[in-house]
């Protein structure tokens, strides 16, 4: 799972390929992620999720059935 990030400014470079996304000014939500590609001011990346189940998976809930 990822997503596209649109970046204000053309981005040409970025100095890290994984990095954190912070998602809220205090930082309590957050996604770890890899960089997939770079086009213009867009960005595409692939959440990681180093092997950690999910909130709902540990919860016992199926996600597929």
């Amino acid at each position: 799972m990822g997503a596209k990030l649109v970046i204000d400014g053309a981005v040409t470079h970025i100095g890290q390929k994984e990095f954190f996304l912070v998602l809220s000014p205090v930082g309590l939500a957050y996604r770890h992620c890899e960089l997939a590609w770079i086009n213009g001011e867009f960005v595409g990346v692939q959440f990681i999720n180093r092997g950690r189940a999910s909130k709902r998976t540990r919860r016992g809930e199926t996600l597929v059935n």
